[in-house]
């Protein structure tokens, strides 16, 4: 039954809510103390400083937010040893934080955060959370459009505020190359620029608020977005396409290509034929340069190679690849990615990371495997994940029927969007783990992501319009766990929520 306390008014909800009779008055300046880290605060505040409530660190013991680390697993019947749990307590005197993490601290926080946007007065409630998952993705395409590090900060401080903690930074395709790699400078000089004005043009003007005279990140750009990440407890996966997706690479080094060119940074979107010659080794010394480089500017464990959309139409004329296949007794072409897959995977094995691949990295695995190592990441439908968790692979779940955001919200010539209509309704019912998995091969699935590929996406405000308010309901499916999902409650919610979004400068459907 669903109370009437305006607390509830929570995207994601929380797994288990309480109200009792009081209430809080909070003023606009609100003390905390305790263990929280100083960034998260200063996150915290980030998210609400359109409200006019600032938090602040104090020491003394008179304070309206206390927070705590427990030693212990439970709290008041709470289990907190549960990564990003947290118990939140509203009474009469103020508020309590407890959690076994610091995550699970900034989540509370962000709850209440959420909270005072309905106002200053707060009913008294106790709330338990814990995620069902924990993948909680976003995937962003800046590869078909350049954005901006301001536009993409303001996409991080989106998913922070609904419990999102990994950002899936596609960096490379066959419209443009966005890392700059020292050995290989003309990746960035070449390989970021397209001849057809499918990007705003920088030289004309202001894009997003800020002047562009290149169309790449540069190293000090992605650092201090890695950090900026950090301060909003997100991971940051890079991802670097390998092999196919590849025609950006090839206009600035055609001779890594199967017919050696001449290439050019593709104007149209598509699957091309031209990806990255199998049969050359120098291939591998290539992507050890990017690779490496990569590795230093990302914390993060992981990183993506991409591996989806590859045609083996050029290896089959190639006869360097073709030597490749015959030298390795492999049974055709598309064996051959799967050997070029492990190539890879070994190699960031040994800089420390782990590969993630889209679930075309599990066809045609009869002669090489797929190693272990690799976690898939199912985007062609459920299939991939239900297959790569029956086989001990970690799965992240991102099914284009109920994941992609760059299908339209509407059936509509007026809408933006392309390939496909995908509701608000149908998101809400997304769920990582599907009927047909055994509960051994559920336990393989870390959570999921929401994606957003950009080819016809030339504005960062179109892309606003396109993930809100879909990316809400998905960032409850991956929270919340889904016996505790109700469409009736999180749609009631919605108005209301929207209205947080707008205040706080998003666009939304």
């Amino acid at each position: 039954m669903l109370t009437m306390n305006r607390n509830c008014n929570l995207i994601p909800y929380p797994f288990s809510f309480e109200g009792f009779s009081g209430c809080c008055q909070f003023n606009s300046s609100i003390s905390v103390n305790g263990d929280v880290n100083e960034c998260y605060i200063s996150s915290a505040n980030s998210l609400i400083q359109v409200y006019n409530f600032v938090f602040t660190k104090v020491s003394d013991a008179a304070v309206k937010v206390q927070t705590k680390i427990v030693s212990e697993d439970k709290y008041q019947d709470c289990d907190l040893s549960i990564k990003d749990s947290y118990y939140l307590e509203i009474n009469e005197s103020g508020a309590l934080i407890f959690s076994g993490t610091q995550s699970g601290l900034f989540y509370g926080l962000i709850t209440l955060v959420q909270l005072l946007m309905n106002g200053s007065k707060i009913d008294c409630c106790k709330i338990y959370d814990k995620p069902q998952y924990e993948w909680r993705g976003l995937m962003l395409d800046t590869a078909r459009t350049f954005y901006s590090t301001a536009f993409i900060k303001k996409v991080l401080r989106l998913c922070a505020f609904h419990k999102m903690n990994r950002f899936h930074w596609h960096l490379t395709d066959d419209q443009g190359w966005r890392i700059f790699i020292d050995d290989y400078p003309l990746l960035t000089e070449i390989g970021s620029v397209r001849k057809a004005n499918t990007n705003p043009p920088s030289h004309v003007g202001d894009y997003d608020g800020v002047k562009f005279d290149r169309y790449f990140y540069t190293d000090e750009e992605i650092k201090d977005i890695v950090s900026y990440a950090e301060a909003y407890n997100i991971e940051i996966i890079p991802e670097v396409e390998f092999p196919g997706h590849s025609t950006a690479l090839l206009a600035a080094y055609p001779e890594y290509g199967c017919t050696k060119g001449p290439y050019s940074v593709e104007t149209r979107f598509g699957i091309f034929d031209d990806v990255l010659c199998l049969g050359n080794d120098r291939v591998f010394d290539l992507y050890k340069s990017i690779l490496t480089k990569v590795t230093k500017l990302f914390k993060s464990d992981y990183i993506h190679i991409g591996g989806d959309e590859c045609p083996t139409t050029n290896w089959k004329k190639c006869p360097a690849c073709q030597k490749r296949i015959s030298d390795l007794k492999l049974k055709n072409e598309s064996e051959l990615q799967s050997w070029g897959t492990q190539k890879i995977t070994d190699l960031l094995v040994s800089l420390g990371k782990k590969p993630i691949g889209w679930d075309e990295v599990l066809d045609n695995t009869a002669t090489i495997p797929l190693s272990k190592e690799v976690v898939v990441q199912s985007w062609r439908g459920i299939e991939g994940g239900e297959k790569a968790s029956s086989l001990d692979h970690k799965v992240i779940m991102s099914p284009g029927a109920f994941c992609y955001l760059d299908h339209k919200t509407l059936a509509s010539v007026e809408e933006p969007g392309r390939l496909a209509v995908l509701t608000l309704e149908e998101t809400y019912n997304f769920s990582p783990v599907t009927k047909n998995m055994s509960a051994k091969s559920a336990d393989f699935i870390m959570g999921g992501e929401a994606t957003l590929f950009t080819e016809e996406i030339p504005y960062s405000r179109i892309a606003e319009y396109l993930l809100l308010p879909r990316l809400c309901s998905l960032a409850e499916c991956m929270w919340l766990n889904p016996d505790c999902k109700n469409w009736e409650r999180f749609s009631a919610s919605l108005p209301e929520h929207k209205q947080k979004l707008s205040r706080s400068g998003y666009i939304h459907s």
